[in-house]
């Protein structure tokens, strides 16, 4: 029986989450180490560092976005030639773009650093020395964010996933094997950048081997360049926005609080960016699958929006609510009780701002694979805009808690734009009702099931065991919430028997598999 372009999408989505899904383990498991060997103040240091190098993100113009949209366009329909020339092009400028970058880092990032942020009392060498290495990291950053380009461009997801898996070994591994020798933030710097060349060296390996027939090389394509610029150049501009988004929680906590403060709020947004990372692997798919069906006409284009919008809307409903009641326990077993005090109204705030990025998840990839750059770069200007005032507004007064405050607030405002953009996009074909159902539904399932546990708080772990269980339990609760709603709410019964029905396909996929 042929897979269905459901089946082969939930396929290629579990592929891309597989490899990521390793990467949270070892964080877990890595994160208590390292905070117990160089300290949060080491941590915070090392997180102001690295948001003195964000502006460089910048120099790159998107070119690696436009890689994996016009490889996937031009792989769509056979033509091998261009494809070879979009990697070639994108290779010149990723090498180009690292070496300025690195020269810029390694000359200008101390001074910057010490001029902003609160931490004049460490050693300016030490700071420099770390500095020295992480610009060589930007270098080498460049080189590998093209090899892991091609592969999701060419939707082939288990190579995403085992290049995944295996290079979060890798950096993981040499993190902790130089702090063995090095129990400082340049041990912890210096194990960065180990275990970012190596990964470099695997990408470029394993593109060898899967994708031979590809026959690019450094080399530059006017013609191909500028495409890739016009597209590229709008994805840069978002870019400045997605930019003021991501760092300014972290520049105005660098100015007003002490670096270890930087380092409680850096712990915990890495565990929020994880699992939103992992929800934008599953979802990475569609940037291509949107890609290659841009030219069908409105409607199917809507209908395939917002069923995907649904499907991934209430996987990050399922994913984060459970985190948000467990937040204070979760960081207690983690960590220690100290720390969870300090953190855990921060990371419910920014599990929460976890949930409604999975709401647009799927919508910024529309856009994208669309084309629509420009709608992209009005959504980053918009958010990076109400986090400056969010952040101004709330880090001042609460302190550490503010940063959350302040992030949640631009979120919230974001989810309003899609809502005019999309609306705007699709004109006589935008149906108002089922694109609130696929956006709104899962977040109010979520919070009906998060205020029955407020006011109910039966799950209370002492343990690891317990807290995997309860955090079980909440799951399923959610997702009984989100059945009965689809039950209840005209028009979304049908996500409910579009779930069984996927649900019967991959159950006789499996039981296939066993019999042959």
């Amino acid at each position: 029986m042929p897979k269905s372009k459901a089946l082969i999408l939930v396929l290629n989505s579990i592929s891309n989450f597989s490899g990521y899904g390793i990467s949270i383990a070892l964080g877990l498991i890595s994160y208590p180490i390292i905070i117990h060997t160089i300290g949060l103040d080491a941590v915070g240091i090392y997180a102001l560092i690295m948001a003195v190098l964000a502006p460089m993100d910048l120099t790159n113009l998107g070119f690696a976005e436009a890689t994996i949209k016009y490889v996937a366009q031009y792989a769509e329909k056979k033509d091998f030639e261009k494809v070879k020339q979009y990697i070639s092009t994108t290779l010149f400028m990723s090498l180009v773009v690292g070496l300025v970058g690195m020269v810029i880092i390694f000359l200008a990032g101390p001074s910057i650093a010490y001029a902003i942020f609160n931490f004049k009392s460490e050693s300016f060498e030490t700071i420099k020395l770390c500095f020295g290495m992480v610009a060589i990291g930007w270098l080498v950053r460049q080189l590998t964010t093209v090899f892991l380009s091609i592969p999701s461009a060419l939707q082939k997801f288990r190579v995403v996933a085992l290049g995944n898996s295996v290079t979060s070994i890798i950096t993981t591994g040499s993190i902790l094997l130089v702090l063995l020798y090095e129990k400082s933030i340049v041990g912890y710097a210096a194990g960065s950048l180990v275990g970012a060349s190596i990964s470099l060296l695997f990408w470029f390996a394993i593109n060898k081997i899967n994708f031979s027939h590809l026959k690019y090389s450094i080399r530059f394509y006017k013609d191909v360049w500028l495409t890739a610029f016009t597209y590229g150049g709008w994805q840069t501009l978002g870019s400045i926005g997605s930019l003021i988004t991501n760092q300014t929680d972290k520049y105005f906590l660098g100015i007003y609080l002490p670096a270890a403060a930087s380092g409680v709020y850096n712990v915990i947004l890495q565990i929020q960016q994880k699992i939103l990372s992992a929800i934008w692997k599953v979802a990475e798919v569609m940037f291509p699958m949107f890609s290659a069906s841009s030219e069908k006409d409105l409607p199917a284009k809507f209908s395939g929006l917002t069923r995907s919008n649904y499907m991934l809307t209430a996987i990050g409903v399922v994913v984060f609510f459970p985190f948000i009641v467990l937040a204070h326990p979760t960081l207690d077993l983690w960590i220690g009780r100290e720390f969870a005090d300090q953190g855990y109204v921060v990371m419910q705030c920014l599990l929460l701002v976890g949930v409604f990025a999975s709401i647009t998840v799927v919508q910024t990839f529309f856009l994208m694979g669309n084309a629509k750059v420009r709608q992209t770069t009005l959504i980053s200007y918009f958010t990076g805009f109400f986090t400056v005032v969010g952040s101004l507004l709330f880090i001042p007064t609460f302190g550490l808690h503010g940063a959350g405050y302040g992030i949640l607030f631009a979120a919230v405002t974001r989810l309003l734009l899609f809502y005019f953009i999309m609306k705007r996009y699709f004109t006589n074909s935008f149906v108002w009702h089922e694109y609130l159902v696929s956006t709104l539904l899962p977040l109010l399932s979520g919070i009906s099931a998060l205020l029955l546990f407020y006011y109910f708080p039966v799950v209370q772990p002492t343990g690891f065991f317990s807290l995997i269980l309860g955090y079980a339990a909440i799951a399923l609760v959610l997702l009984g919430f989100l059945f009965l709603s689809n039950v209840l709410i005209p028009g979304a019964r049908m996500h409910n028997q579009e779930i069984l029905t996927l649900g019967m396909e991959i159950k006789s996929m499996i039981r296939k598999t066993v019999q042959d």
